[in-house]
């Protein structure tokens, strides 16, 4: 969910549905990748019986699925511009006289 996430944020966060099924299987490949990696990693040859291992192959197919999720998503980070009303609650203090700006840096309204 977090890799999810992640990907959605880069993307200006409101992404279409579409997109979020790619997403989905994005991170799903990423997944099966990282298994066959770990996997891979552990054998003691990838050779067995004279032939490269099965699942040798398989990891490269699924690199080049990943890339073209990636590639059809978009590889740039889209920054979302924010509302007006957005705008105006980070301005506005609180009940402590803080705003969200000064919230989300660390400051403090007291000195």
């Amino acid at each position: 969910m977090e890799r999810e996430q992640e990907l959605i944020t880069a993307l200006g966060g409101d992404v279409s549905p579409q997109r979020r099924i790619i997403i989905a299987d994005t991170v799903k490949h990423l997944l099966f990748a990282a298994s066959l990696d770990r996997y891979l990693m552990q054998l003691k040859s990838l050779v067995c019986k004279g032939k490269i291992h099965g699942v040798v192959n398989e990891r490269p197919r699924i690199g080049a699925h990943i890339r073209e999720n990636l590639k059809a998503l978009g590889l740039k980070r889209v920054i979302r511009e924010k509302t007006i009303e957005e705008i105006l609650a980070e301005s506005e203090p609180d009940q402590n006289g803080h705003t969200a700006a000064q919230d989300a840096s660390g400051e403090s309204g007291a000195q």
